[in-house]
């Protein structure tokens, strides 16, 4: 009886050293596990929207793995605010090891032209991320903060004009149109309807459509021809050919995705009687 006692108490002695030994195997101290900001992506970017991809690196000194469950977060972009958001991570990092994870956010800009244009006439913005990584049973604070550049809306400009051959009592001429895509990313432009008057004289409109994706940091180039009727505006035309200058404006507006982009160019184009 006696030994079969002591078998006993051997048994249990083990039993709780094994729990105990288990128990301290699967501990871990929080303040040797950091999530680190680093570095943002653009995904799909256009105009008025983009997706933020934040990367975020876990490192575990610890002696054991662990697992992080989800983020919880918040984003603000200037005065855009995204409402609280959760991502299911489920990231195991191993002792001595580091992993990563990602949080997607999508940030749409104003759909109103005015106030995009508006908007994106600051250049940049600061953006912010505040939140959490859960594990099982700790939390780690992650954050971000920073400058972020904004898309730009393409440029046009008129960077020559000029006299060309026109009909039979007709002065014709002929404007270069050029559209810059300044951004890091492709644009899509829908079309570009414009009217052009020199001095106070209607001599052409019309609409560039179907135009040509505008690659990353490139421009496209067009012309678009203009005349004046000579038995309309004879007047006229003779008091400009003695000043030998013919002061016109290009007024039109520029269609993206959906939203029109008002435009105005003034120059002037010189000329010589021979």
């Amino acid at each position: 009886m006696r030994q079969v006692l002591i078998a006993f108490m051997i048994t249990f002695a083990l039993s709780c050293a094994t729990t105990k030994t288990d128990t301290m195997t699967n501990k871990f101290d929080t303040a040797k596990i950091s999530v680190e900001y680093d570095r943002v992506d653009f995904v799909n970017p256009s105009i008025n929207y983009v997706e933020y991809k934040f990367k975020f690196v876990v490192d575990n000194k610890n002696d054991t793995p662990i697992t992080i469950r989800e983020a919880e977060y918040s984003f603000t972009l200037a005065d855009i605010k995204i409402p609280n958001s959760k991502k299911e991570i489920n990231l195991t990092v191993e002792p001595q090891k580091n992993g990563a994870f990602e949080l997607s956010i999508p940030v749409k800009f104003p759909d109103e032209s005015k106030k995009l244009e508006e908007f994106l006439s600051k250049k940049n913005a600061e953006y912010e991320l505040k939140g959490v990584a859960r594990g099982s049973d700790f939390e780690i604070p992650i954050g971000a903060k920073y400058q972020i550049l904004l898309p730009e809306i393409p440029q046009v400009s008129v960077p020559g004009a000029s006299i060309s051959s026109g009909e039979k009592g007709e002065i014709g001429f002929t404007f270069d149109l050029l559209i810059s895509n300044n951004n890091t990313f492709e644009i899509k432009i829908d079309y570009f309807d414009y009217q052009v008057r020199i001095e106070d004289i209607p001599v052409g409109e019309g609409r560039i459509a179907e135009l040509e994706k505008c690659p990353p940091n490139a421009q496209l180039s067009y012309t678009f021809p203009a005349k004046i009727d000579l038995s309309k505006y004879a007047v006229q035309v003779k008091k400009m050919l003695a000043q030998k200058k013919f002061n016109y404006i290009v007024e039109g507006v520029l269609g993206i995705n959906g939203m029109t982009f008002p435009i105005s160019r003034k120059g002037t184009i010189n000329f010589s009687m021979r």
